[in-house]
This record gives structure tokens, C-alpha cells and sequence, in this order.
């Protein structure tokens, strides 16, 4: 079948994400909110699982672009770094393998504008 590696890969990016939000929703994390420049929140939930699917279709296809909503800019100021480390501990709950600078270049890794060519 075309594309299977590609899809296996995805569907396994969404259940991490997935189970990751489970463990977000679950904890009832309060405060782990960040309004955007923009005005719209970005949550633990989104910075996590976007660091996870990141991670995950890295390690299948390290060349692939990633098109996605989130950069680390906010996670990386001195006053977020509550929040940067339970985003951090929620992927690493997930994929252990990971080091605190991988999970943010992974969210950084999501940049691509995306386009009619290529692959992303």
C-alpha cells in the first residue's frame, strides 16, 4: 500500500498525543495557560503534544518539514519556566529518550510554512 510507512507513523504520533493529553486532562493542570501575542491561549496540552507528534515522525522521517501552531519562544523566558517544565515532564513521560533540549527544538521543529512542492 502507498504511503503505509507514513501512515503507521501517523496514526502512532496521534495515539502518543493522545495518551499525553489523557495525562494532562487528568492531572487537572492549573496554570498552564500562555496567551499568545495574538491573544489565543496555548496550553500544557499543546506544547506537549505537538513536541511528541515533532519527536515521533523526526525519528521516521528526519528530513520531513513539519507545518504547526506552536514555537518554544515562550517556554524559553526566565518567567515560564514552571511551565516549560511540565511540559517537559509530560513528554519525557511519554518518550523518556528525550532531553529537555530535543523537546524544544522539536516544538521549534514545526516552522515550516508548508507550500505546493515538496514534502511536509
Amino acid at each position: 500500500m502507498k504511503y503505509e510507512s507514513e501512515r503507521r507513523a501517523a496514526i502512532e504520533s496521534v495515539i502518543q498525543a493522545c495518551k499525553l493529553a489523557q495525562k494532562v486532562q487528568s492531572a487537572h493542570f492549573a496554570g498552564g495557560v500562555i496567551g499568545k501575542e495574538d491573544g489565543s491561549p496555548v496550553t500544557v496540552a499543546d506544547f506537549a503534544a505537538q513536541a511528541v507528534v515533532s519527536v515521533h515522525l523526526m525519528a521516521s522521517f528526519p528530513d520531513d518539514p513539519l507545518v504547526s501552531e506552536e514555537d518554544s519562544g515562550e517556554l524559553r523566558k526566565k518567567e515560564n519556566g514552571r511551565l516549560k517544565n511540565v511540559v517537559l515532564d509530560y513528554v519525557q513521560q511519554i518518550n523518556p529518550k528525550v532531553s529537555d533540549d530535543q523537546v524544544l527544538e522539536a516544538i521549534d521543529r514545526g516552522s515550516s510554512q508548508g507550500g505546493p512542492k515538496g514534502r511536509f
